[in-house]
């Protein structure tokens, strides 16, 4: 959804608060299912016009990186 062009802000904000969740709640990185894809997707992401969008993705980029 997030590597998507044609997916909403809308949508793609909710992926974003499900994936800040997600990292909150795990404890290592072994037990996340395709680690990298997801912190490129968030990269993408990064890249949206909209400015909340990109200040979300930031935060979650942050989060999953620390993990």
């Amino acid at each position: 959804i997030l590597l998507s062009t044609s997916s909403s802000n809308k949508v793609i904000f909710s992926v974003l608060e499900v994936l800040e969740l997600l990292v909150k709640k795990t404890s290592s990185k072994s037990q996340i299912f395709r680690f990298e894809q997801i912190l490129c997707a968030i990269r993408t992401a990064i890249k949206n016009k909209k400015r909340v969008i990109r200040q979300k993705a930031a935060f979650v980029r942050g989060l999953w990186e620390m993990l």
